[in-house]
This record gives C-alpha cells, sequence and structure tokens, in this order.
C-alpha cells in the first residue's frame, strides 16, 4: 500500500527524542516496506484508525480508509485512544478539532525518499514533491515550452517551484536568469517565502527572479525605455472609455468597451479599422455589424489619443510595447521563464513573457488551472507562439484538502467544462483528495450582524483548539463586508491581519487576493445573493448575453477559489438568501 506522512505528523516526529524518534523511523521504514500491517486500536471507536508499534510504549496513529496508510501522530500507547473517547472526535486524515489535524499529505515511494524526508529541515517539508510531480519538475530538458494544469491543492505552485529550483541549478546561468512569475503581489510574496527553504544555496537562488507579471511589465518597460510609466488602472480605463464614447454618440458601458479594447484591439495587435473589420471576435458574444465597428474603432482612436497626451499606459498596453521591444532581439532578459496561474493572464502578458526568452529547450514551464480563471481571458498558448504539445501534464490528485471540502468545492461548478488554454477544454474528472474529514459547515443567518456574530465564534472555536491565527483567515468578496469582520473580531480581542500584511492575526482578505494561498481554516462569507454574484461585475444579460455567461462563471470560479482555500475547515455564510452557486451543495444537505 502507498504510505503518506500527514503533515501535522512531522512536527511531532521533528520533537521526539532522538531515541523514540529512531524508533517511529524504524517503524515508518517497516510499514512502508510492507514488513508490518497495521492493528486495531484497542478501544478504538474509529475503525479507520489502525496502530503500528514503535516501541515498547508508542505507536503510529495511521488512517487507512483510503486504500492506503496515512500516518498522523505518534502517542503513548492509550493516550490517543483516551484523546479521541474524550473528544469524541471524528478523527480521519484531517483529523478533529484537537490540534492532531493538518491537511497535506507527503507521499513516500520508497525508502530513501522517506530517509530524504525524515532528515530535511522541518520548513522544506513543506515543498515536498510526490515522485510523479518530482518527474515533471526535475525532467530533463524539455525541447520547448512544457504546460501543468491541475485542480487547487494538486502542487502545482509546488511543482512550478521545483523546476525554477531545478533549472536554476544550471552550471553557467548568471543571476537573475530563471523568471518565476505569477499575477498576483500575494502569491509572489509566498512563492518568495517558500524558495527561501526550497533553494539555500545563495548562488542558485540569486539565478531566480520572483516578480509579479505587471511587476515586470514596468521594470522591462524603464529598462527599455529609460524612465518609468505612468499606469492607468482598468478601473479609470473604463471611465474614460465610457466618457469618450458618449462624447462620439455612442452609449456602450465601460466594461464592455475596455474588454472590447484589451481582448480584441490590443489582443489582436490591430492597428488599423480594417483590421478591426476583419478580426475574430469569437468569444466575446455580442455581434458587432460593420458600421457599428467603424464607430467604435474612432472611440478607441479617440481613447488611445487621449492616453498618450495624458502620457498614460494601461498595462496590458506597458506589456504590449514591451514585447513589441523584445521582439526579434538577440539578447533576451531570461534564460527560462516559469508562469504560474496562467489561467488568469491575456495575451498581451503573454507575448512580453513569449519575447522575454528566446526560443529553445527548456524556456517556459507554465502552470495553471482554467477553474480557477476570476479574470476575463481567454488565451490560445499556440496562438502567441507557445507550442505544449507532447509537453503536457495533468494532476488529478489532491494533496491538501479533505475529499469533503473537494466534494464541496467542485460541486459549486457545476460539472463545467473549461477551456484548456490551448484550443482544447478541460475538466475535473478524476481528480481526488487522499485524506477524509469533517464536511464543510454552511449557515444562513437573517442579519449581517447575526452573521459576524458567528464567525466571530468560529473564529474563537479555532483558535481555542490551538490553531494558530495567521494559519486562520476570513475572505468575502467585498472589502465593505470584510471591515466589518475586522471590527467584529478586533472588538471580541482577536489580532487580524489583512491579506499582504507582515504582523500576527488572523487573516482577512478578498477572494481575489486569497487566490493561490491556504490555510488551515477558513470562513468564507459574504456568500449572499446580494454579493456572488457581484453585480457590478456582471454584464447586464441585455447587452451582451455571451459576456454576461462569461462574467457570472468568472464569479461562479471565484467562489469556487475561495473554498478551496481551507484546509481542514470550511465555514460559509450568509445574510438573507443565499447566492444561486450555493444550489448545488445545498440541495443535498
Amino acid at each position: 500500500m502507498p504510505t503518506f506522512l500527514h503533515d501535522d505528523f512531522l512536527p511531532r516526529y521533528a520533537a521526539l527524542d532522538p531515541v523514540l524518534r529512531d524508533a517511529a523511523g524504524a517503524a515508518l521504514k517497516a510499514l512502508r516496506a510492507g514488513e508490518t500491517t497495521p492493528v486495531d486500536i484497542p478501544g478504538g471507536r474509529d475503525p479507520r484508525l489502525r496502530a503500528v508499534p514503535v516501541g515498547d510504549t508508542h505507536h503510529l496513529v495511521v488512517d487507512t480508509s483510503n486504500g492506503g496508510h496515512v500516518v498522523l501522530d505518534v502517542r503513548e500507547r492509550g493516550a490517543a485512544v483516551e484523546q479521541r473517547h474524550r473528544d469524541g472526535a471524528d478523527v480521519s486524515g484531517t483529523t478533529d478539532d484537537t490540534g492532531v489535524g493538518g491537511s497535506r499529505v507527503v507521499p513516500i515511494d520508497d525508502a530513501e525518499d522517506l530517509d530524504e524526508v525524515l532528515h530535511r529541515p522541518f520548513p522544506q517539508w513543506r515543498v515536498f514533491l510526490h515522485e510523479s510531480q518530482r518527474r515533471i519538475a526535475e525532467h530533463a530538458p524539455f525541447r520547448g515550452p512544457a504546460r501543468v494544469t491541475g485542480g487547487a491543492g494538486t502542487g502545482k505552485t509546488v511543482v512550478a517551484m521545483h523546476r525554477a529550483a531545478h533549472l536554476a541549478r544550471g552550471l553557467d546561468l548568471p543571476p537573475g536568469s530563471v523568471l518565476l512569475t505569477t499575477f498576483t503581489k500575494s502569491l509572489a510574496r509566498d512563492l518568495e517565502h517558500n524558495l527561501g527553504m526550497l533553494v539555500p544555496d545563495r548562488i542558485a537562488r540569486s539565478r531566480i527572479d520572483v516578480t509579479t507579471v505587471d511587476s515586470l511589465a514596468r521594470r522591462l518597460f524603464r529598462r527599455l525605455r529609460g524612465h518609468e510609466p505612468d499606469v492607468l488602472r482598468d478601473t479609470e480605463a473604463e471611465k474614460r472609455l465610457h466618457a469618450v464614447s458618449r462624447e462620439h454618440g455612442l452609449a456602450h458601458p465601460g466594461s464592455f468597451l475596455y474588454r472590447e479594447w484589451r481582448q480584441i484591439v490590443l489582443g489582436q495587435r490591430l492597428g488599423s479599422v480594417e483590421d478591426y473589420l476583419a478580426a475574430d471576435r469569437r468569444g466575446r458574444g455580442r455581434t458587432l455589424p460593420p458600421a457599428e465597428r467603424r464607430a467604435l474603432w474612432e472611440v478607441f482612436r479617440a481613447f488611445r489619443r487621449q492616453l498618450r497626451a495624458a502620457g498614460l499606459r494601461t498595462f496590458t498596453e506597458i506589456a504590449d510595447e514591451v514585447a513589441r521591444e523584445l521582439e526579434g532581439r538577440e539578447d533576451r532578459p531570461y534564460r527560462h521563464v516559469v508562469v504560474d496561474e496562467a489561467q488568469d493572464l491575456d495575451a498581451a502578458r503573454w507575448r512580453m513573457l513569449r519575447s522575454a526568452v528566446a526560443e529553445g529547450a527548456d524556456d517556459m514551464f507554465v502552470v495553471g488551472d482554467a477553474h480557477q480563471r476570476i479574470y476575463d481571458n481567454k488565451i490560445s498558448l499556440r496562438s502567441l507562439g507557445i507550442h505544449v504539445t507532447g509537453r503536457s501534464f495533468k494532476l488529478r490528485t489532491n494533496y491538501r484538502a479533505s475529499r469533503e471540502i473537494l466534494l464541496f468545492s467542485t460541486a459549486l461548478l457545476l460539472g463545467e467544462r473549461v477551456d484548456d488554454m490551448d484550443e482544447g477544454s478541460d475538466d475535473l474528472t478524476g481528480y481526488r483528495s487522499l485524506l477524509r474529514g469533517r464536511p464543510p459547515r454552511t449557515r444562513e443567518f437573517p442579519t449581517e450582524r447575526d452573521e459576524l456574530a458567528a464567525i466571530v465564534e468560529r473564529v474563537t472555536g479555532w483558535l481555542g483548539d490551538g490553531v494558530a491565527a495567521e494559519s486562520i483567515a476570513v475572505t468575502a468578496r467585498t472589502n465593505r463586508f470584510l471591515g466589518r469582520v475586522e471590527e467584529a473580531l478586533r472588538g471580541n480581542g482577536i489580532a487580524t491581519a489583512w491579506l499582504g500584511e507582515d504582523r500576527p492575526g488572523v487573516r482577512i482578505g478578498t477572494m481575489h487576493k486569497a487566490k493561490g494561498l491556504e490555510f488551515r481554516c477558513v470562513a468564507v462569507a459574504d456568500v449572499g445573493a446580494a454579493s456572488l454574484p457581484f453585480p457590478r461585475a456582471v454584464t447586464p444579460e441585455p447587452v451582451d448575453p455571451q459576456q454576461y455567461q462569461q462574467d457570472v462563471q468568472a464569479e461562479r470560479n471565484l467562489l469556487f477559489v475561495a473554498c478551496t482555500r481551507a484546509r481542514d475547515r470550511l465555514f460559509v455564510t450568509w445574510h438573507g438568501a443565499p447566492s444561486p452557486f450555493l444550489r448545488p451543495v445545498l440541495a443535498v444537505r
């Protein structure tokens, strides 16, 4: 049977005295080799839990419910049983609220693997790879771009970090020659922190440049043009486009205009009205007859003149200009480019990344999951010169969250098939977890005040169970509601910190900010009909039916992302009517 170490076992193992630690290691090796078989725990109430002797006084607590052995704990004989009898807990995989459970598992494929894990510094256990993942991350040179897809918790980001580390060990690489990039600042900070554990060698670490895609665009623009770009934010761009449209006698919403500008005009690099008239607008939904396209082209021309007069550029424009500057040059900024959260990037940003590295072996390594797309960016890698045919891999095993959290979260997507970023489709068929735990809890409240009180009570309970404040997160769609959460928690003596802040406290942040992060316990709050889908994020259906559907799907994906941040405990709340996205999970509860 396959053997896994539950990540909460690892710090307990590290804290054992040397003699007992050696005995526990020997028991683990015997279990992995099939030389010992777990036996019933005398008086045990959970038949999934069994024991492997460790010397004369202790035993390993092993979960056998998933066709394998998940080693949860090492305890004195009798103590583990007494603990569970006292708490009346259901202990399995993610275990109970007694502090025993984490949620992630470290797979052990052979005795050599086990020795490596047990003798490495504890923090590095959290970036350990399953052998199937290691074969991808440490693959001999790929002949060109490679891609890894997979659902939340399958280890895509860890694979990306290991790939960057593997490439950085090249013998002739100068500093900063391997780019590891992602879309959000919070995830970039997380990558930076974890790389510090994964790559202790200073020379190898100096070869990896970790940054967000937009920070990279700004930096390369400055290097190529000699000055800092003045950035126009997306929301302001929408307002300006709407105003220009009205000046031209049109009444298109700013969100529609900005998507058309970003995805079609900039995305396809259209330079004339003739180009626009001939442009392929599949995926944009609303049909635009030639006369309307001509009128809109004048709007876009006026908008661009306005920005140039003010010296402003959107990040999409900055990325496109950088790409144009780099294309065809022999000297590229990087030898290797590793991209995390690939589904969130638009065509211009992809062209910049493609042009930042010369075509060749190991030029690009791309990881992502279209089910977690929360921005309306649909691209075709091959159309952008990133050919991954024959070098694509899919991860299907979730090593982080329990089966119960996984089933709850995937049910939100209603079996939706999505594009695979390369002119194909993808789904979550075969997506599974090795862990068992308690089902997520959902609660409806009559008022916002009642909901906030319940969140405070639940967070207080998690803290009382010994969960570190930094391992607890409260997320919601809007900062407005989260501000109320912060007031409620602090009013009850609970320290808080917004995502991105470097100070102790329960983490608070929007669903967008939580993307790519993980926590032991997560409260997903304000999931009511008035908040999800968020009205201002959705194109009115009469304006563009297809864009309306895409916007609604992005909002549904956002809830999926929020729920899959939870490793052990998931608590979903709302006041008033529930979000329509919750119907699939509420129907079976």
